[in-house]
């Protein structure tokens, strides 16, 4: 976990403050997680940069109870009530009006070069790893927030190669 949090302060060349909360597991395959949060903190940074502020935070928790507000709940997602919690918060200006949320991780963008294919690589990772998505936005404070459940015991992220 330390690790991912290292290679994100890496990227973002220090503009990103992160912070771990509670648990702090030991992830098998971590490069798939880095991934969806490395999409989500680059889109953090680009709706940072309109604003020129420059600051994106990012926040592990651990929760034991099943995220009551999300706005995408895959297939088998309700069956589990632990979670580490991975919310990206920015300053920019929110999500456009008039669009619902779901469908920005549901569908890939329309044209090719158009912003929208990484969050539907985070909805289509959410669904195969039964990860619930709560997306809270108005202009000035978006959180984007993924909940990865805890199988049994451990935390895993190891089904994709």
């Amino acid at each position: 976990m330390k690790k991912i949090l290292k290679g994100m302060e890496n990227l973002s060349e220090g503009r990103l403050v992160a912070s771990i909360k509670g648990f702090q597991p030991t992830l098998t395959k971590p490069s798939i997680l880095f991934t969806v949060l490395e999409n989500l903190v680059q889109n953090a940074f680009k709706a940072e940069k309109e604003i020129q502020e420059g600051k994106v935070q990012l926040t592990v928790d651990y929760m034991e109870s099943f995220p009551q507000n999300a706005v995408v709940c895959p297939e088998g997602s309700r069956q589990y009530n632990r979670f580490l919690s991975f919310e990206v918060q920015d300053r920019g200006k929110g999500f456009p009006q008039g669009v619902p949320i779901q469908n920005y991780f549901s569908r890939p963008a329309p044209k090719i070069g158009e912003s929208g294919f990484g969050l539907y690589f985070v909805g289509a990772v959410s669904r195969i790893f039964s990860m619930p998505i709560d997306v809270r936005t108005e202009p000035g404070n978006t959180k984007v927030t993924i909940y990865h459940p805890i199988y049994g015991e451990h935390f895993y992220f190891s089904s994709i190669n």
